[in-house]
């Protein structure tokens, strides 16, 4: 399961495919249009490269799940939130590699529903235990 705990196997990690659209839709305008400015460490750092990920229309992992949801918290906490730029402007293409619209609302639609599976586990030393029966 590309890492995923056993516990969420009843989560669907699998890229929607209006998401892996935006993504590649992205990184076309991005070689188009040659270097733009990553102003915010995080997308200098990662948002190429989870452009890519999102593109190829696989499964996401947990760590970059982590790394999406960071991003739009981020995003959201910003005086200037690339959420609002135009498509074609420097922030709307980071938006876009980031899977755009779709992407943040795909990303905290598979958070709810960790948090849904995790409220029904617990620690047990080196293994999860169910809390309760399904």
């Amino acid at each position: 399961m590309n890492g995923h705990y056993n516990r969420y196997r009843a989560v669907d990690f699998k890229i929607p495919p209006q998401v892996a659209r935006e993504a590649r839709s992205a990184l076309r305008d991005l070689e188009e249009y040659g270097t733009i400015d990553y102003e915010r460490p995080i997308d200098r750092k990662y948002a190429k490269e989870m452009a890519h990920i999102l593109a190829e229309d696989g499964e996401l992992d947990i760590q970059e799940l982590e790394r999406m949801l960071r991003y739009f918290k981020i995003d959201a906490e910003s005086k200037y939130p690339y959420k609002e730029a135009s498509r074609s402007s420097d922030e709307g293409i980071i938006w876009r590699l980031w899977g755009g619209n779709d992407g943040e609302k795909w990303a905290y639609e598979l958070d709810h529903q960790i948090k849904e599976v995790d409220s029904g586990w617990k620690r047990s030393g080196p293994t999860w235990k169910r809390r309760y029966a399904p």
